[in-house]
Parts: C-alpha cells; sequence; structure tokens
C-alpha cells in the first residue's frame, strides 16, 4: 500500500498543486476516549496554523504534504519527530 486513506486525500489535493495537511489520530476502540480528540486539536492547531502562516508567506514549500499521525492520548506524550 503507498498511502492510507486518509493520506489519499491530501496527496490527490497535493497532485492538483493544492498545499495539503492530512491528520490521523491513532484511536484504539475501548481505549481511547473522546478527550484525545480535544488533546489532538491543541497538538495539531499550532502546527496548521503555521502552515496556513507559511502558505501565505511563500515559505511553505511548493510539492510538500504535511502529515501528522497524532499518538494514542497527545497530551501525555513528550514532543514531536520530524521525519521524510
Amino acid at each position: 500500500m503507498f498511502y492510507s486513506g486518509v493520506v489519499a486525500g491530501a496527496r490527490e489535493a497535493l497532485f492538483n498543486g493544492v498545499p495539503s495537511i492530512s491528520i490521523s489520530l491513532n484511536w484504539k476502540s475501548n481505549e481511547s476516549q473522546d478527550i484525545y480528540f480535544n488533546g489532538a486539536g491543541s497538538v495539531c492547531l499550532p502546527l496548521i496554523s503555521a502552515a496556513i502562516r507559511d502558505k501565505e508567506n511563500g515559505a511553505f514549500p511548493k510539492g510538500c504534504l504535511l502529515n501528522l499521525e497524532v499518538p494514542t492520548d497527545p497530551l501525555t506524550n513528550k514532543g514531536f519527530k520530524l521525519t521524510k
């Protein structure tokens, strides 16, 4: 599999020249809680805002897809890792 359904939509947009972001929350049935969505929002919103700002300023790289994989209970995690 080349990419997931979540990434597929963002990738198709990217193929059509639209700067793209995909976001996935690692939701586990019978373990995860609705509050994790709030945590994911608080983790992702600053990154989304920065991407929008960079796009408006011409600093967001062309041909770039930002894929955010948010862990279960994101507010208890220690940080982020940038990968290519």
